[in-house]
């Protein structure tokens, strides 16, 4: 199995690891019996970038696999997206502050 279908096994099969990404790096480990390695040795085996980019992929691709907490984190982030960028007219009125 590779990296990606054992991610999505324990997504679909751990609920919790959905919005959890150490429990889900550990998860698959195990699922790749990389547990008796030291803890350099298991991140040099398997990179934890690599499963959170294979998450959010997954994850990107399957909505019935994202968790509980996706909308909230993206609601968040919307209003700090309105809350910090200027509108057109605050651009325009920099701009002629500068000229």
């Amino acid at each position: 199995m590779t990296t990606k279908e054992i991610v999505y096994e324990v997504l679909l099969t751990n609920v919790a690891s959905r919005d959890n990404d150490p429990l889900l790096y550990v998860l698959v480990a195990d699922q790749l019996e990389l547990h008796n390695l030291p803890p350099y040795a298991l991140l040099t085996a398997l990179p934890y970038q690599t499963i959170r980019a294979t998450r959010q992929n997954i994850q990107m691709k399957n909505p019935h696999l994202r968790g509980e907490f996706y909308e909230e984190r993206q609601k968040h982030w919307w209003t700090l997206k309105k809350e910090y960028s200027p509108t057109y007219l605050d651009k325009l009125q920099l701009w002629r502050q500068s000229v």
